[in-house]
């Protein structure tokens, strides 16, 4: 999946993510995705989390993208 296609096309993005060392997995997340950033030679995903109401970030590689991937975001 091309997270940069999703943002730009301004659609919501289902997934599920892979937890990492020490914490649990987690229900299908359903977010508005709104940037991609690297910081220390990794990317991750900016975005609203629809469910918790609030900014969350991901690491881009523990997305595992469910197709559909959602209804066109809302603007903010």
């Amino acid at each position: 999946m091309d997270l940069s296609r999703v943002i730009h096309a301004r659609e919501e993005l289902r997934f599920d993510y892979a937890p990492g060392p020490g914490t649990s997995a987690d229900d299908v997340r359903r977010v508005q995705p709104h940037h991609l950033v690297t910081w220390r030679q990794r990317w991750y995903l900016v975005a609203w989390d629809l469910h918790r109401e609030d900014w969350r970030t991901f690491r881009a590689d523990r997305i595992r993208p469910r197709t559909p991937t959602g209804p066109p975001a809302s603007p903010s």
